[in-house]
């Protein structure tokens, strides 16, 4: 009796033992699955995201690609403590005083050129680089990278922010008129001391492969403003130059209910002159906008004219001298949807 007992209960004891092992192995299992889902998250899409990565030093400016590795763009600098040649090094060069973020290396765009000189009117530089993965649709992704305005700069540009396509970008040298899913509009970029982060978030439509940083608006709508003279007298310091490090593509995987892919459908525009004879320039920025009109009334209410505008440009010339002087109302209609407008004189 007591045998049967005994091996009852070293029965029992086994089981429990088993029951235990196999609620730890569970546990484990499950942190070990939760720990690597964090991990993938965290994994930083954007190859060399400091710059610190370099195939050779800068001789003088104007010297990126081939330079800096996994990095191209249109006009950009590259900045780094181990070349110190003709103004490039780091801290100082010759675009101010500035230690990196992080590292010892960081890269510099124009966003804004603001001179008198016809051919830099809408003037940009931009970098890009190919993530190490391909976007996935649906999924969200942040987005993150920070500047500094150069010491030199007479101007402040908080209009930057970061594009991500399936193929190259075509550069130019000129304003890139696409929709940048990043684009900075209320964080003031002007600490020339400290770094400001840019940040966001959003769901790839899938594809993208590639990042690009830079202003996307033309001038008439980028958001600029005076923060003091230039230090160095030698140059024409009226444009805004940002010095950019620490860039960063990571998989978000809080729950994002509600956040749209693309904010909604925005627009800028300026009507000049006003007052004017009946010929006038539609002065205008499109954001996130497949298709725009420019509609016309009279002080009554009745529509006069329509005009489609053109999303892959930012001015259109209209003449209307045939209309009496007086006061005329217009709005615009971004994707169907009627928004604000405002008012126009026309004066013989």
């Amino acid at each position: 009796m007591e045998d049967r007992d005994g091996s009852k209960k070293m029965q029992i004891h086994t089981e429990l033992v088993h029951l235990q092992t196999l609620k730890k192995l569970l546990f484990f299992s499950l942190l070990s699955l939760l720990l690597s889902s964090r991990g993938i998250a965290q994994v930083n899409l954007v190859p060399n995201p400091s710059f610190e990565d370099t195939l050779m030093c800068s001789a003088f400016t104007n010297q990126y690609q081939g330079y800096v590795a996994k990095w191209m763009g249109m006009s950009p600098q590259y900045f780094n403590d181990s070349c110190q040649y003709l103004g490039v090094g780091v801290p100082d060069n010759v675009w101010g005083y500035q230690w990196p973020r992080t590292g010892g290396a960081y890269s510099g765009i124009n966003t804004l050129f603001l001179d008198s000189f016809a051919f830099t009117v809408n003037k940009r530089d931009y970098i890009y680089v190919p993530l190490s993965d391909t976007l996935k649709a649906g999924q969200y992704y942040s987005v993150s990278f920070y500047v500094n305005l150069a010491n030199n700069c007479e101007y402040a540009c908080n209009s930057i922010g970061a594009w991500f396509s399936k193929t190259v970008p075509m550069l130019n040298g000129f304003v890139l008129r696409v929709t940048p899913q990043l684009n900075n509009a209320n964080v003031a970029l002007t600490d020339t001391m400290g770094w400001t982060q840019v940040k966001g978030i959003f769901a790839a439509t899938g594809g993208e492969h590639f990042m690009t940083i830079g202003n996307f608006n033309p001038d008439s709508s980028s958001s600029y403003k005076f923060v003091h003279p230039s230090i160095n007298n030698q140059y024409d310091w009226r444009n805004s130059f940002y010095y950019i490090d620490d860039v960063s593509v990571t998989l978000d995987t809080t729950d994002h209910l509600g956040i749209p892919t693309l904010p909604e459908p925005a627009a800028t525009l300026t009507v000049f002159p006003n007052p004017n004879n009946g010929l006038m320039t539609l002065n205008y920025a499109l954001i996130n906008t497949k298709e725009a009109h420019f509609e016309l009334y009279d002080i009554c209410g009745k529509q006069i004219n329509s005009y489609a505008l053109d999303i892959n440009k930012y001015a259109l010339t209209i003449d209307e001298s045939q209309l009496s002087r007086g006061l005329y109302f217009y709005r615009m209609v971004l994707d169907g949807i009627k928004t604000s407008g405002g008012k126009i004189v026309i004066v013989k």
